[in-house]
C-alpha cells in the first residue's frame, strides 16, 4: 500500500501550461463555472476536438 500523496495535476505544472495561461489571474480559476485549472472545456471551447486555438477561447464568469 503506498503512503505517498497522489501526484499533482499534471496538467497543469509544464512550464508550456503556466507560460500560455500567464494572463489568467488566480481567482479566474476558482469560479464555480471552471473549478480548476485542469477544467480544460470550462474556457476551451472546442476541447472535446482537440482544438486548444485561442480563437476559441471563453472565459465564464
Amino acid at each position: 500500500r503506498a503512503s505517498e500523496d497522489p501526484p499533482q495535476d499534471g496538467i497543469t505544472t509544464p512550464s508550456w501550461f503556466v507560460r500560455t495561461h500567464r494572463e489568467v489571474a488566480p481567482d479566474v480559476w476558482t469560479r464555480a463555472a471552471i473549478g480548476s485549472r485542469a477544467n480544460c472545456a470550462a474556457c476551451h471551447t472546442r476541447a472535446d476536438k482537440g482544438d486548444f486555438d485561442e480563437d476559441n477561447v471563453r472565459i465564464p464568469k
